[in-house]
């Protein structure tokens, strides 16, 4: 199991001072592989098959409530059930049974499967029973290696959106294109909130090409490269999709909120602003919306201003506090600091950090949590750009100087040598996980042309030395 991006990685997952002993954040937040269905159990049309003692299947069953008009499979349960037999003497024949039957029982649309800390401890190869599935039964069956024990939830949601990157965005096309199609991206349709939302985007004249993924299809979920905009709802959770679909796309997107009157106009005007390229008209018929809208939500506001100069206290969790704080603010309600009952207004809102004491309550995880985030300041969105290019170009600069140094040279031709000899299998060269006849005599082809490829060079440097 391999978690590509190494942002991912920088997260303290397991507390080993905590009372409870167990994998936990922010003062019991659930694991990575929780994390990791919430993201993909959403898309109703696929089955999703936890490989792992029931228990981790009943655990993550309809953790969400999120509804869905695409079809009922995120309301079902598929697990393998492994049990103390399977664990000593492996599962995988087992995993690959339960996918038949999975997929005979629901006729999906793909079958995501998810390992967990059990199948993940015991070396269980998901990724290779899953293309040996996706052959054999013709349709996508996709592995998700996000075992709990990895990290918290938002590392496993993370995880879920490296998985849709890797096997599903970008393998289908869509039948129709518009100048206006955008995707929404970490918006889950919580109690049908996209019911609400979606009409107004639809009266601007602006299509939802995908949803990732509340109130998805898997194929709209494939078709998502090809939207012209990104707006992301919720950053925590997948912001690492919408930079990749920026990167390898050339999508741009913007965080997004739809949450009260000032935020879901601010949400139209920043899709807007994204699409005018492709449409100029789309601003006019946003402004319109929202002119039409906001009078409307005025009048049925009014039986409300008995609430104007009350003071309210957040006990929210950060991610959508602010996003909370305008909606009050939109009812003339002031909010204040929890602690000390400061006033905060729209100015501060980018300035306002809680100040904790120099010594925190260490038996306090939460405000342990917040204490050392508060120290920590936030990337804007130009500067998580740099980084990821930084990262990857220092990689690259990383692999040339491997490869330029004389002892790796000489280790690949003796590698090549033992391999001729017979003394290493070219399997002990290649990614862990079973392997055809034709993969692996394609690695040996590839050895040996690498090595000739060495000698040459070197034959020629030695040459060019010599009359130098």
């Amino acid at each position: 199991m391999s978690v590509k991006r190494d942002e991912q990685l920088f997260v303290h997952s397991c507390r080993t001072d905590s009372a409870q002993g167990v994998c936990r954040t922010r003062g019991g937040e659930s694991c990575a592989f929780d994390g990791a269905m919430i993201v993909l159990q959403c898309i109703a049309d696929c089955a999703h098959l936890v490989h792992g003692p029931i228990a981790c299947a009943g655990n993550s069953y309809e953790s969400r409530g999120t509804l869905s008009h695409k079809g009922i499979l995120h309301r079902r349960s598929y697990t393998t059930d492994i049990g103390e037999l399977d664990i000593v003497y492996g599962a995988e024949q087992r995993l690959f049974k339960a996918i038949e039957l999975t997929i005979a029982d629901a006729r999906p649309q793909a079958v995501f499967v998810y390992a967990t800390c059990v199948t993940g401890l015991i070396g269980e190869d998901v990724r290779s029973v899953c293309r040996r599935a996706t052959e054999s039964f013709g349709i996508p069956v996709i592995p998700v290696e996000a075992p709990g024990f990895v990290g918290p939830k938002n590392l496993g949601n993370r995880i879920a959106g490296d998985v849709l990157l890797e096997f599903v965005i970008g393998t289908q096309e869509p039948p129709l294109q518009t100048p206006t199609d955008i995707v929404l991206v970490g918006e889950y349709n919580i109690a049908g909130d996209l019911d609400l939302v979606e009409p107004l985007f639809h009266r601007a004249g602006i299509r939802i090409l995908s949803r990732i993924t509340g109130n998805a299809s898997y194929s709209e979920v494939c078709q998502a490269h090809r939207a012209r905009a990104t707006g992301v709802v919720c950053g925590r959770a997948l912001i690492n999709v919408a930079r990749e679909l920026e990167v390898r796309y050339g999508i741009p997107f913007r965080e997004i909120s739809f949450y009260g009157r000032t935020e879901m106009s601010r949400a139209l005007r920043s899709m807007a602003e994204m699409l005018v390229v492709h449409d100029p008209a789309v601003i006019e018929r946003v402004e319109s919306v929202i002119r039409d809208e906001e009078a409307s939500l005025q009048a049925e506001l009014r039986r409300y201003d008995h609430l104007k100069g009350k003071r309210a206290v957040l006990y929210t969790g950060g991610v959508k506090s602010w996003s909370i704080i305008q909606a009050l603010m939109d009812l003339g309600i002031e909010v204040v600091d929890r602690k000390k009952f400061k006033m905060v207004v729209g100015s501060e809102r980018e300035a306002y950090t809680e100040e904790w004491s120099a010594t925190p309550d260490v038996s306090n995880s939460i405000r342990m949590y917040l204490s050392e985030m508060g120290k920590v300041p936030l990337l804007t969105r130009d500067e998580e750009v740099t980084l990821a290019r930084n990262i990857r170009e220092r990689e690259r600069e990383l692999r040339m100087m491997v490869l330029e140094s004389p002892i790796t040279m000489r280790e690949i031709r003796n590698w090549e040598t033992l391999i001729e000899q017979d003394e290493m299998t070219t399997k002990e060269l290649m990614p862990r996980g079973r392997k055809s006849n034709q993969e692996l005599s394609a690695m040996k082809r590839k050895m040996k042309n690498i090595a000739k490829l060495i000698t040459r060079t070197e034959k020629e440097i030695i040459k060019l030395t010599e009359r130098a």
